[in-house]
């Protein structure tokens, strides 16, 4: 018998919009996320929805702040090059 293979970690393309306000929804693109445990703003977890292996969605909640956005899976994390810019 084989061993499992390994999960893949997620990878992050981009983000958009670029910025937004409190209750803004962001979609996040990239690849492996089915099966993400988190999302965050800065260090800060948001909720969020996995659209598909490519695309999570979520809304800036009140306590947010500037800052690169990252997400998680079993197989490790992303972080964004760029920052989501809070207005």
């Amino acid at each position: 018998m084989f061993p499992a293979l390994p999960k893949p970690a997620p990878s992050i393309i981009d983000f958009y919009p670029a910025s937004g306000s409190v209750g803004d929804s962001i979609t996040l693109l990239g690849s492996y996320f089915v099966g993400s445990t988190d999302v965050s703003i800065n260090g800060h977890s948001v909720s969020f929805t996995v659209k598909g292996s490519g695309a999570v969605q979520f809304v800036v909640p009140p306590d947010a702040i500037s800052g690169p956005v990252s997400i998680s899976n079993q197989g490790g994390s992303a972080v964004s090059a760029q920052s989501l810019v809070i207005q």
